[in-house]
């Protein structure tokens, strides 16, 4: 078996599904995933069996798990679709998706920025209450709204709603399809504006990857 295609092999999975090597890792190696588990990468593999080395913090040097392919490949060019199902039966073990999401997704229409708009009003209103008569609302409605108790009910409430919605709806779903840290933040922020609008955009992202694969 050449060395050359093994490490090109080695070099795909690493740059397109490196995410997923714990799953391989605790599923078909046993091996429980905690913060002591470190720099978990393919390093390995022949028609038997493939081996993750990883670097655990109680141990003095790396450790590698060997992992069977049941039954064994025939040629190396069926690597590729054997670990990808391996992936998808460990991920769907571990409660996560076989993809990972890496983008964010901001808003793309008008509703979708009227909504944004919507929420800020308030506040700005509260803050600079001149901007309140600006708007093209009937007079009634702009003295209704000239109010501070109200303007401050109505910007808490929006918040409140936008936090819960992102905290039962659109968490789990950051979590189930790995978002890395620095995209879902964004993605939290899109929450906290918007409320479901960002989970139906991470959902159809992620649905779109999926159809690439």
């Amino acid at each position: 078996m050449s060395s050359s295609v093994v490490q090109s092999k080695i070099a795909k999975f690493s740059r397109e599904r490196k995410f997923a090597i714990e799953d391989l890792l605790c599923y078909y190696g046993k091996v429980s995933i905690t913060d002591k588990v470190l720099r978990a990468r393919l390093s390995d593999f022949d028609l038997k069996s493939f081996t993750i080395r990883f670097h655990h913090v109680e141990l003095e040097s790396d450790v590698d798990k060997i992992i069977a392919f049941e039954p064994p490949l025939n040629e190396v060019n069926e690597f590729d679709e054997r670990i990808n199902e391996m992936i998808k039966i460990a991920a769907k073990a571990r409660g996560l998706s076989e993809i990972q999401v890496t983008e964010t997704v901001y808003p793309t229409n008008l509703l979708e920025y009227a909504i944004i708009g919507g929420v800020m009003l308030p506040p700005l209103c509260y803050l600079y209450r001149p901007l309140l008569y600006f708007l093209p609302l009937p007079s009634i409605i702009k003295k209704t709204l000239d109010n501070d108790r109200l303007l401050f009910i109505i910007t808490v409430l929006a918040f409140f709603t936008h936090i819960i919605e992102s905290l039962v709806l659109l968490r789990p779903k950051l979590i189930y399809y790995r978002v890395p840290i620095d995209h879902a933040i964004e993605w939290y922020f899109l929450g906290l504006l918007e409320g479901y609008a960002p989970v139906k955009r991470l959902e159809a992202l992620a649905q779109k990857i999926q159809k690439q694969k």
